[in-house]
């Protein structure tokens, strides 16, 4: 039944049997699932009648589905032969509601070897069936039936399968288990390949074979190998490491040197087969290891020497063996191990052979050149071989210098050529007799010690003449047996080691000799089986190849072909030699020059595909694929062996497409390895070839990317000028982005619509889609993703319609929007066009039909496709061609020249500036104004607990009747506020008051502008105040302070009392006093025009500047610093909103300069009619909104009780109010005028902290409190009453006494009571206008900061920081400047009029405040005691001012303070300046000139001790000097350097005139004894300079004129100086000027093509020199500029550092010797002259006497020099020759007058002044030592605080937490 019958239209049951009876039969399947409704109809007829009778019932039918049935037949388990076919039926199942019953059911089968694994439905590991199989599911899961063919599953196992059918929702599953049995057991046999002995010889390969000879080789068995020892004890041995083939192989090769370390031991490797039939076999394998000779010493003598000069000897001994005898041999280890490398070689030690035999000591031999880099180091390898041939090897280390450096060039070449050449020669001779060991190490010898000679044309042949004989001499060497080879291949590795020295007869004779030599090791390798030699001799050989190659392609227009040629058939040679060492499974062998790379690979033919899998990681990558199956003439088990030869060069530069290739050149050759272990070559059928890219950056640019127009999608675009010969075009697109590109290729430059041609969808995992055409996706090859591929097709259709040889096409990237501002880094575009190229042969040509473009090419390499199926024409070609499937083939790829790229940023991306200015700008306010908050909050808390309060005073009297209010106002100059504790006395007309002392333990005081208000009381009332004393005791760290005013009220009279103070109270400002007397203001009388300007300018700047205001000392009012900082950000950030919308708003328009002046003044207009409402607004909220929380004010201490009385009476309005009794008056006895004390009750619930000393209160709380009990006196009483009242003190000035005396006069005026001035009530807000003003910042701050950015943005970035530039110039100007000006100019106007105090600010509060009372009162003792102890207080000396020894004291002590002030900044400054100059001196000074100098000194220095005579100086340059400057090895590098000669080396004689020079006869008695010989000589300097040209003698003067050319020169000319500078030389004697007789040691290049041209620098000043030859500035003068600096800043650093002296005062014995000396300055003076006087003496008397015949006094200044150095004990040269008893006597005579007795006399001087002043320095103070006391005590205080965070305080605070109590006590 379905959900809504149609009951019209009901089932057809016609079909149904029993329709029309009592019961109904339904057939099976009539009705299909569901519910049905049956109605059952009775009807009853009456006879005879037509009536009837009826009635209906119905009933309901659910069909329901029944369940499948899921069957495997067989049962569950069932077992079957290995070798049998057998099938899993599924068939049995069926669908019992269906009458198909296999109709619509899906089977899927599953298999595993572990039940469990159905449970999670997911196949564990080592759980598979079969190989193949990827996951639970069968290899062919669907089908009823599964046929199983014989041996397809491993035998031994059992196989759980399971069958799932489906239909609809219906599943169901049965399971059968399927036990395979195992098959035929294997048979093996293992062979040794390499290493067969008696004995595995550990030095060598050891190598075995180990084969299954049953089984299928359609199923490979598992192999392992494991190693034991004979106790049958397995070893962990590192299978992956020490063999290259691991331990699941068929094959076994273990590393040479594997086994070293074991001594004759006995070992098993044991074979496990495992065949695919579930069978296992075992082979043991036993073989003995031959332990290698136990190690001995071996020693070279000498350690060093010169190479090819000295002779070694190698010693030997300690070795020992079993199997003799040993024979020693010593190898000279060559370069070769680290230029060609050889992976499967475990140690290279390829080198010439020195010495073999049984001889321990080698016979004395020559060694060639070490390696320069290492010092010339030389490497020996000492092996010693027993009779088996394991050796034991040692390495030694020798020095062999290269003998051109200490011998002449030509001697060395000379012996070379004898060695090697001639009749006599010792190569000669070793040929002749057969030792070709010696011959060849011979050659190695001399064409190593060649290589390190340099071409000259003094050689008597060209080096190359002489490769060629060393190469010849190799070609009659033997290579009968191993070492005969080695010598051979090592001669004609140094023989070709210089490429551009190896001519083409060399390069014959050697590959000559190669394709010898590597036949012979063919041969040997056969015979021998010793691989890892043949491989170290195959090392050497392509070094040699290399070498060849490089000389034979050195020339690219000239290559000798058939060099290149026999080089690749020796490679195959040598390939085929190291292929038999290999075995089939092992790693790849990699041999490696500088030139190319071979990888030579061997595999069996069923695992050729594993071997070139494509994970394997590779440059250049191949990937054959072979023939199998009935076509394939390769068997199953067949060996091939691949080799790949890869070259980064071009090898081929005589071939087509030279220049278009870019891509490395790969070449393969592969070939089956017959059992005999011939090859015999293949081709594989298809070959995919990956070949890298040369130069990937010259086709690669970075693409602009950036938002376009519409700043919808982000895109990019480029042009490309495409040849009309270009078949396709590919683009890809680099990017680290997964966005999919929509790449839209436009005809020419124009990027609209009417010009696409083509467009694709580029992903980033899948190939890249065509969206219009499909005929591009057929034509292109590469299909790999970010691909673009521009087939012909597509550039046809741009070129249509245009005849031009290139067109250009556009193409443009779009992509999601992902970027605001335009980015090069996002994604760059590769463009190439490749082609493959086939080279069948060396000989052949390259070919482009062989090989197609691969799917897998990108922009990093070439994928090349290569079909090695042979058409017949392709055929025919090749056999042509003489061509043979056993050559090497090569692959490469030609790139077609990149198109030019012009990049369409301009055309396609969106001007979005890029601007981070506004932004950074925005954040760094914020951040200051967070920063700023902070400190503000903490400044408001801080605040909150003084403002507005007023402080009680301690020492207040509690029997006191009167108060007063006294109200001090700090000045607000720099340093105003004090530290010091500040006391005062009232003077009023009837009396004084106590001194009191103004301090508060807690709140601070006296701070710089800050208004503090004190409540101090008095015994009686003072009637009219005149006057008031003030004084400090200088105290703290900062005691100076400047008191600007003073108001005094009367709190119960509210009388006041005005007092214009402006005075300093310091011992260094003002007039330097710390008590001072004001006199009462008179308030009708005008103030200073200059203080009420300077107070109104403070006022204004503290409050009216809101931005100084924040940082204000004390701030009043309610307008808190938060408040303030908020109020600046948001008019700062409005102005600069402001600011930024107007900015550059009329700088494009052409209008003239009128209407722009009139444009800027009309902006400014309209931005200060936006900005001063908005301030204006806040400021007025902030200032005027009354606060919702009334804040209750502290209580007043206990003894203050009274007060509170007086103040009930003074207000009784106000105390009326309050809840509370007033409780009656008791009298206090014990004072004369004590007064009766009220107590008060608590007016308020709130209670309040208690201070035993002290307790400050609201300034209107405490003017509410009074003394109305007692009836003030009206009477006033004489000026002398309260004169006598004043304490007596000595500085209480005359100034105070007449000031006192003058208040009587004055009593008139100073009897007119003050009363405070009436102001006009301020403006009070609602209290929640002051959240609507943070609402106004937040708002307009925000608004501001947004709409900032967003102008910033579309003005760009230099528009912005022009903008901030002149928002940070205004904004200073503003601040700094405006604000300040009108400030100081509004102070000045109001000081034009007269001023009286009522137009002064003065602190005033209405009395109206709670008064939160104490709570308990002072009983009658406690009041009692108190009054006492401040009676004796004031007595003290705390409370009168401070006496002249103290304050002359306390000036002493701050001139100590001032002067280590400076101090410690001269000090610093002294450091500073130390600093700078030893790091300007110093920094830049290299640290290695001096060894450069030393280096360069000693390598002129040798033999220039032995030069004596004249002829001696031509010896010494000849031979030391010359070969130094010039060398033909290197010309332009000084010899054994790396000092480069800059410049022409030239050598130039200067002579003096040949003119006649009187002499004495040579042999008389003058000329002999009396005069030197030099005076006959002429002497250059005191001579003229001979300037004449001589031929080639100096006896005889040229007639004839000479070339100017210095090459033509044959005689001497004169050349003189012909530069626009003159460069003078400075000797020991004398000055040499430019000019003189001239050799050039290169004169074939000329003066002008000398070494300096051939570099940059050197051009770059020739060229500037010509052209500006006046402004020229020559390395001489620049060097003589160097130096002067250098001995400036050397004399700089000895001041600075000889300015340390003047600290050494602060020590006693300085300063004694100083005051010492200058007392002793006259007899110093005269001494000295004395001295000086017998100083001349001396040196005229030596001048006289010895001036003729000793140097020291030839003249008088060395006179002077040699008495100098007597005089400092310096005797040198003291033989006197001339004379010896004068001599004795002058040296006696000078040691009596001038050591004995004057430097008695002069110390006896000193001493003397010492004895005098020693007493007076020591009682006499010094102020450097003070001075430096005070700095150590100040450290030293500031170290305590910092350690112990605690202040020590020599002298008790008696004003704090009532310390004067204490001091009572």
């Amino acid at each position: 039944m379905k959900t809504n019958p149609d009951w019209d239209r009901p089932l057809d049951i016609s079909s149904m049997h029993g329709v029309q009876t009592v019961q109904l039969t339904v057939p099976s399947w009539t009705l299909d699932y569901g519910m049905y409704q049956v109605y059952f109809t009775a009807s009853v007829y009456v006879l005879g009648t037509k009536r009837s009778f009826s009635k209906t019932d119905r009933l309901f039918l659910q069909i329901e589905r029944t369940d499948l049935v899921a069957s495997i037949a067989g049962g569950v388990f069932r077992t079957v032969d290995f070798f049998d076919n057998w099938t899993l039926d599924g068939s049995v199942s069926y669908d019992p509601d269906s009458p198909e019953r296999l109709k619509g059911i899906t089977f899927t089968w599953y298999c595993t070897k572990k039940l469990s694994d159905y449970e999670s439905m997911r196949i564990g590991a080592g759980n598979k069936c079969h190989p193949a199989q990827r996951d639970l599911r069968w290899l062919t899961p669907s089908g009823a039936v599964q046929a199983v063919a014989a041996e397809f599953l491993p035998g031994n196992t059992v196989y759980h399968f399971r069958l799932v059918i489906q239909k609809d929702r219906r599943r169901s599953y049965a399971d059968q288990s399927v036990s395979v049995q195992s098959g035929f057991s294997p048979l093996l046999d293992v062979v040794c390949l390499e290493n067969c002995g008696s004995a595995v010889i550990p030095t060598e390969r050891f190598t075995l074979s180990g084969k299954c000879l049953n089984c299928r080789t359609s199923s490979q068995p598992v192999y392992h190998w494991s190693l034991w020892l004979e106790n049958s004890t397995e070893i962990s041995f590192d299978w992956s490491s020490r063999t290259s083939t691991g331990r699941s192989s068929a094959f076994l090769s273990i590393h040479a040197l594997t086994f070293t370390s074991t001594a004759d031991q006995s070992y098993i490797l044991l074979l496990q087969v495992t065949t695919w039939g579930g069978r296992s076999s075992l082979y043991r394998y036993a073989f003995k290891v031959n332990s290698p000779p136990r190690a001995g010493k071996c020693s070279i003598s000498p350690h060093r020497g010169t190479a090819f000069l000295t002779r070694f000897v190698v010693q030997c001994s300690g070795f020992s063996d079993s199997n003799l005898p040993l024979t020693y041999k010593v190898i000279v280890a060559s370069d070769v191990s680290k230029t060609v490398k050889i992976n499967s070689v475990e140690d290279n030690t390829f080198g010439t052979i020195l010495y073999f035999g049984y001889q321990p000591r080698t016979p004395p031999s020559l060694l060639p050149v070490g390696v320069p880099s290492r010092r010339y180091m030389l490497t020996l390898y000492v092996q010693v071989c027993d009779s088996l041939g394991a050796f034991t090897q040692l390495s030694l280390h020798v020095r062999a210098q290269n003998p051109v450096k200490s011998r002449p060039l030509a001697v060395v070449f000379h012996e070379l050529l004898a060695s090697v050449s001639g009749s006599s020669a010792p190569m000669t001779a070793y040929l002749q007799t057969g030792d070709y060991l010696n011959a060849g190490y011979l050659a190695y010898l001399a064409a190593s010690v060649l290589n390190y000679i340099e071409a000259a044309p003094t050689l008597q042949i060209s080096k190359a003449q002489l490769r060629e004989s060393l190469a010849k001499t190799a070609l009659n060497i033997s290579v009968e047996s191993t070492m005969e080879i080695n010598q051979v291949v090592a001669s004609l590795l140094q023989v070709t080691e210089q490429p551009e020295e190896v001519n083409v007869r060399s390069q014959e004779i050697a590959i000559t000799k190669l394709t010898e030599v590597t036949g012979v090791l063919k041969t040997q390798r056969n015979e021998s089986h010793w691989s890892e030699q043949t491989e170290i001799q195959t090392s050497g050989i392509l070094r040699c190849l290399s070498n060849i190659l490089r000389a034979a392609l050195l020339r690219r227009r000239n290559v000798n072909v058939s060099a290149v040629t026999q080089v690749f058939s020796i490679m195959e040679n040598l390939t085929e030699i190291v292929f038999q060492g290999k075995v089939p499974g092992e790693e790849d062998t990699v041999m490696e020059t500088k030139n190319w790379k071979i990888t030579l690979m061997k595999d069996e033919n069923w695992d050729v595909a594993n071997a070139f899998s494509p994970t394997k990681a590779c440059k250049n990558c191949f990937y054959p694929t072979l023939k199998n199956g009935n076509y394939s003439r390769l068997s199953y088990n067949a060996v091939v062996s691949t080799a790949l030869f890869e070259f980064d060069e071009n090898p081929f530069p005589w071939l087509a497409y030279t220049s278009e290739i870019a891509t490395a050149i790969l070449g393969f050759k592969m070939a089956e390895t017959k059992a005999n272990g011939d090859l015999l070559g293949i081709l594989p059928e298809e070959a995919n070839i990956l070949i890298a890219r040369k130069d990937t950056k010259s086709s690669t640019f970075q693409l602009a990317m950036g938002p376009d127009k519409t700043q919808t999608y982000t895109t990019g675009g480029f042009s490309l000028e495409v040849n009309r010969d270009t078949k396709i075009i590919y683009i890809q697109i680099l990017t680290k982005l997964e966005v999919a590109f929509q790449v839209l290729v436009f005809s020419g430059t124009d990027v609209t619509q009417n010009f696409l041609i083509a467009s694709f969808d580029a992903f980033h995992n899948t190939t890249t889609v065509a969206s219009k055409t499909k005929t591009v996706d057929e034509e292109c090859n590469i299909k790999t993703p970010y691909i673009i591929c521009l087939p012909e097709s597509v550039l046809k259709g741009a070129a249509q319609g245009s005849g031009a040889q290139s067109r250009n096409i556009s193409v443009v990237l779009l992509t999601p929007y992902i970027t605001r501002y335009p980015n090069m880094r996002l994604v760059s575009i590769h463009t190439f066009s490749d082609h493959c190229l086939f080279l069948g042969g060396v000989q052949n040509q390259w070919r482009e039909d062989m090989c197609r473009l691969g799917s897998l090419t990108n922009w990093q390499r070439v994928h090349c496709v290569c079909n090695m199926k042979w058409s017949p024409r392709s055929r025919s070609v090749l056999t042509a061609t003489n061509t043979s499937t056993f050559d090497i083939k090569f692959l490469a790829a030609k790139v077609i020249v990149s198109p030019n790229i012009v990049d369409l940023k301009r055309i396609l991306i969106a001007d979005i500036p890029k601007n981070p200015v506004t932004l950074v700008t925005v954040l760094f306010i914020f951040s200051a104004y967070f920063l700023l908050s902070l400190w503000a909050m903490r400044k408001d808390r801080a605040e909150m607990v003084s403002k507005d309060k007023i402080i009680v005073l301690p020492d207040n009297d509690p029997f006191d009747k009167v108060s007063f209010l006294v109200t001090l106002y700090t000045g607000s100059r720099w340093r105003a506020g004090t530290s010091a504790d500040v006391f005062l006395q009232l003077i009023g007309q009837n009396g004084t008051s106590d001194i009191h002392c103004l301090r508060h333990p807690e709140l601070p005081a006296f701070r710089q502008g800050s208004t503090d208000c004190f409540l101090l009381t008095t015994k009686e009332d003072l009637g009219d105040i005149r006057a008031f004393r003030v004084w400090h005791n200088n105290r703290g760290p900062s005691p100076s302070w400047f008191l600007s005013r003073a108001k005094v009220e009367h709190v119960s009279t509210r009388r006041t009392w005005f007092f214009m103070c402006r005075k300093w109270l310091a011992l260094d400002k003002g007039d330097c006093l710390l008590e001072r007397t004001f006199c009462v203001t008179n308030p009708k009388a005008p103030l200073s025009r200059k203080d009420f300007f300077f107070i109104d300018l403070a006022s204004g700047l503290k409050e009216d500047h809101l931005w100084l205001s924040v940082f204000a000392q004390v701030l009043t009012g309610t307008y808190s610093r938060l408040q303030r900082l908020s109020s600046c950000l948001t008019i700062l950030l409005l102005d600069l909103f402001v600011s930024i919308m107007f900015f550059s708003a009329d700088k494009n328009e052409e209008s003239p300069m009128h209407l722009r002046y009139l444009r800027s003044i009309a902006i400014g207009i309209e931005c200060a009619l936006i900005t001063i409402p908005v301030e204006m607004i806040i400021t007025a909220l902030f200032k005027c909104s009354q606060k919702n929380p009334k804040r209750s004010l502290l209580l007043l201490p206990g003894n203050l009780k009274n007060w509170r009385g007086r103040l009930q009476k003074w207000k009784p309005s106000e105390m009326s109010a309050q809840s509370g009794s007033i409780s009656s008056p008791q009298n206090v006895p014990g004072h004369s005028n004590s007064q009766g004390l009220t107590h008060y009750r608590k007016t308020r619930s709130h209670g309040a902290p208690q201070n035993s000393s002290n307790f400050p209160i609201s300034e209107g709380g405490a003017s509410t409190t009074g003394d109305e009990a007692q009836t003030e006196k009206n009477s006033p009483p004489k000026v002398k009453a309260w004169q006598r009242g004043l304490p007596s003190n000595s500085n209480f000035s005359n100034n105070y006494a007449k000031e006192a005396g003058n208040l009587q006069e004055e009593s008139k005026l100073l009897s007119v009571t003050s009363v405070p001035f009436c102001k006009r009530p301020p403006i009070v807000f609602c209290w929640w206008c002051i959240y609507l003003a943070w609402v106004l910042v937040i708002v307009v701050s925000g608004v501001s900061s947004f709409f900032i950015v967003l102008y910033g943005l579309s003005y760009g970035y230099q528009t912005s920081l022009e903008w901030l530039l002149e928002s940070a110039i205004s904004f200073i100007q503003n601040v700094f400047f405006v604000s300040i000006i009108k400030i100081i100019c509004y102070s000045a106007l109001n000081s034009v009029r007269p001023k009286y105090c009522e137009h002064i600010t003065w602190f005033t509060q209405d009395l109206s405040s709670e008064i939160k009372p104490d709570k308990e009162a002072m009983n009658e003792e406690e009041m009692q005691e108190k009054h006492f102890r401040l009676a004796q207080v004031r007595d003290t000396k705390l409370y009168k001012p401070l006496e002249d020894g103290e304050i002359a004291k306390m000036l002493e002590t701050a001139k100590i303070k001032v002067k280590a002030f400076v101090f410690i900044k001269d000090v610093i400054g002294h450091l500073a300046v130390l600093a700078l100059v030893l790091y300007f001196a110093y920094s830049t000074e290299n640290t290695n000139s001096f060894h450069y100098n030393q280096f360069i000194r000693n390598q002129f220095s040798p033999r220039l001790s032995a030069v004596v005579k004249l002829e001696d100086i031509y010896m010494w340059v000849n031979n030391t000097f010359l070969p130094l400057i010039h060398n033909d090895v290197q010309p332009t590098f000084l010899t054994d350097s790396s000092s480069k000669i800059i410049g022409l080396p030239r050598m130039r004689q200067v002579r003096a005139k040949d003119t006649e020079k009187k002499c004495f006869y040579p042999h008389s008695f003058v000329n002999k004894f009396v005069i030197n010989k030099s005076h006959c000589l002429h002497k250059y300097g005191r001579d003229t300079e001979e300037k004449g040209d001589y031929a080639g003698t100096w006896t005889k003067v040229a007639n004839c004129s000479f070339s100017k050319d210095p090459s033509s020169r044959h005689g001497f000319t004169y050349e003189p100086n012909r530069t626009p500078w003159t460069y003078f030389s400075y000797g020991d004697l004398h000055t040499y000027g430019p000019g003189g007789y001239t050799f050039y040691f290169f004169p074939e290049e000329g003066r002008h093509n000398s070494t300096v041209t051939k570099f940059k620098m050197g051009a770059d000043i020739v060229h500037f020199f010509l052209l500006y030859p006046n402004d020229f500035i020559p390395f001489h003068a620049v060097s003589h500029l160097d130096q002067n600096l250098r001995n400036t800043l050397g004399f700089l650093s000895f001041l600075a550092i000889l300015k340390t002296l003047k600290y050494s005062q602060l020590f006693y014995e300085v300063r004694l010797a100083q005051r010492s000396i200058l007392a002793a300055l006259s007899g110093i003076s005269s001494m000295t002259f004395v001295v000086v006087v017998y100083f001349l003496i001396f040196m005229a008397v030596g001048y006289l006497m010895f001036g003729q015949h000793e140097r020291n006094y030839n003249t008088m200044i060395l006179s002077a020099q040699t008495i100098f150095s007597y005089c400092v004990s310096a005797f040198r040269d003291t033989e006197f020759s001339c004379s010896r008893l004068l001599g004795g006597f002058f040296l006696a005579s000078f040691l009596l007058v001038m050591t004995c007795i004057l430097i008695n006399i002069f110390q006896a001087v000193i001493l003397s002044a010492y004895g005098d002043r020693k007493q007076l320095v020591c009682e006499e103070p010094s102020d450097e030592a003070r001075v430096v006391a005070f700095v150590l005590q100040r450290m030293k205080k500031m170290l305590c605080f910092l350690i112990c965070r605690t202040a020590k305080r020599s002298d008790p605070d008696l004003c704090h937490n009532g310390q004067a109590e204490r001091r009572l006590q």
